[in-house]
């Protein structure tokens, strides 16, 4: 008789692979990964993102952060925004902007 548990990740595997299509070489063998055991459910790739060098990304429609609880952004050179039209900026407490010297953390 068949192992259910073999037969439950086999399956789980071969719908994963007819989905291949929407994944790369290494999200597929990571979520691949997760099919042992009694872990039938697929894992999916660490929301964590590493560039050694330059990233660039294009969004050719809109794009959306949704962040739940605090964001902090810290860049070591410079930056430079281009907005096409308008900007809409609400903020519920304080602002502050502070221009020179020291350390703003």
């Amino acid at each position: 008789m068949a192992n259910p548990d073999r037969q439950a990740t086999a399956d789980l595997a071969d719908k994963l692979l007819a989905d291949a299509h929407q994944y790369n070489f290494f999200q597929l063998l990571e979520r691949l990964h997760g099919l042992h055991g009694d872990d039938l459910e697929p894992r999916w790739p660490d929301p964590a993102i590493h560039a050694q060098k330059d990233q660039n990304t294009q969004v050719n429609h809109n794009q959306s952060l949704t962040v739940g609880v605090d964001r902090n952004q810290h860049i070591g050179q410079d930056e430079a925004i281009a907005i096409g039209r308008n900007r809409l900026r609400v903020v519920k407490a304080n602002d502050t902007l502070k221009v020179g010297g020291g350390n703003p953390r």
